[in-house]
């Protein structure tokens, strides 16, 4: 039936996926999840593949957008997001919360649209996700999952 729906709507890959997402998602049982809890670092291979990358900033991100590992000048390059003392870095919560963002950020309103539009499509994969409702509610200053924001957690 979803098959039939994708064609009939003409859907890319990407939206096809997006259909079938939001499909899994009403599932019954479909119920709050939470995601394997974010790394705060990678394996020690990984990070050797950044380190060998010299002359080019690099970094792992996740979908999310957390910054569990990057190189010396992914560093240098991205030191105003990693200034944050909360493990890992985040790429949203800097863009919405950090004091250096607007100035860091060369279109500041593009990138505050392209973080909500990839927020959107991570809710899409995996709409009852604890951790994404937890930075969703951080950024817009909304109350974590009984707490109110800003509490020690």
């Amino acid at each position: 039936m979803l098959n039939a729906i994708a064609r009939a709507l003409q859907l890319d890959d990407v939206e096809r996926e997006h259909l079938f997402d939001l499909a899994r998602a009403d599932q019954p049982g479909a119920g709050p999840r939470t995601r394997r809890a974010a790394a705060s670092s990678v394996a020690p291979g990984v990070q050797a593949v950044l380190d060998a990358l010299d002359g080019v900033p690099a970094l792992v991100r996740s979908p999310f957008l957390d910054v569990p590992a990057v190189n010396h000048l992914g560093r240098a390059l991205y030191a105003p997001v990693l200034e944050d003392p909360r493990r890992p870095a985040n790429f949203a919560r800097f863009t919405f919360l950090g004091p250096r963002a607007r100035d860091f950020r060369v279109d500041w309103p593009k990138v505050v649209g392209d973080m909500v539009a990839h927020l959107q499509a991570a809710a899409g994969r995996d709409p009852h996700d604890r951790a994404l409702t937890q930075l969703v509610g951080e950024l817009w200053g909304w109350p974590i999952i009984g707490r109110p924001c800003g509490s020690p957690a």
